[in-house]
């Protein structure tokens, strides 16, 4: 579950989120059915926390990474201008099995180095 303080500061972002903010990746093919509840449901299915960044308008993105109630990995990354959500703005959730092919193949370099995360180099 979101930690409520977390949730106060995620409150705008997530009340722009709809399930057309999923992006799938091409490492992993879910089944529809298989990930319409995660990505409905979101972010009221949130299990863990692992890493976050409170966004501002027209600053720093709104990035949260962690479980979900199903047991994937997910990684939330949202920005606005300085009017917010409602003119230039942009939403993802990307949605894996395991934390790695998460880093690796979802999370941007940028991020994975905010959170002092390194994958292994092909």
């Amino acid at each position: 579950m979101l930690p409520e303080e977390l949730a106060d500061d995620f409150v705008e972002p997530f009340h722009h989120y709809s399930k057309e903010c999923y992006r799938p990746h091409i490492q992993e093919h879910f089944d529809e059915d298989e990930i319409e509840d995660d990505i409905t449901k979101f972010p009221r299915n949130i299990n863990t926390v692992i890493w976050y960044q409170v966004g501002q308008h027209d600053g720093d993105n709104w990035i949260l990474v962690g479980r979900l109630e199903s047991g994937k990995y997910f990684y939330f990354n949202a920005w606005c201008d300085y009017t917010g959500f409602d003119c230039q703005s942009g939403i993802d959730l990307y949605l894996s099995n395991t934390k790695i092919d998460l880093y690796t193949y979802c999370v941007s370099e940028y991020d994975r180095n905010l959170m002092g995360v390194t994958v292994p180099k092909n």
